[in-house]
């Protein structure tokens, strides 16, 4: 799915700002906040799965990297997540490649 697609435009859009809007109308910010999330993470993965994986462990490693930063020592981690993140970009890169050939 693409953002200029029909399905995008008129699909979900609309109902991703429905749902959103309605959860936050309820006071349920954290709970619009998650859909929001989880909607995200559905249009990413939509076009190929393995980019979803792709995604969520880059997620999952940059937040324990983070707290990390917070914690310990600042300039071996923050080094260290800048490096996994450009690879994740490599490999993201070397997947649509692939794909389109």
């Amino acid at each position: 799915m693409l953002f200029n697609s029909y399905e995008f435009i008129f699909l979900f859009l609309p109902i991703t700002l429905i749902i959103y809007f309605t959860l936050n109308r309820f006071e349920k910010e954290k709970l619009a906040k998650g859909f929001l999330i989880l909607a995200s993470l559905f249009f990413y993965g939509y076009f190929n799965w393995s980019y979803l994986i792709l995604i969520v462990s880059s997620i999952l490693i940059n937040y324990f990297i983070g707290i990390n930063i917070f914690n310990k020592q600042k300039n071996i981690y923050t080094t260290l997540d800048l490096f996994l993140t450009l690879d994740y970009l490599v490999i993201l890169n070397i997947m649509i490649f692939l794909f389109l050939i």
